[in-house]
């Protein structure tokens, strides 16, 4: 849920909307970042 509020804040600046940036950011593998985004909301990062 912290990942999609920080979504919501960044919205407005794409270089922290980058999947390296949010997954750096938050301590995740890009790739399970990916996965995780893909199952909460249905679409693809």
């Amino acid at each position: 849920m912290r990942i999609f509020c920080y979504l919501q804040e960044c919205i407005r600046d794409p270089e922290r909307l980058k999947i390296i940036a949010i997954s750096e950011r938050f301590g995740l593998s890009p790739t399970y970042l990916g996965i995780y985004f893909r199952k909460q909301s249905r679409h693809r990062f």
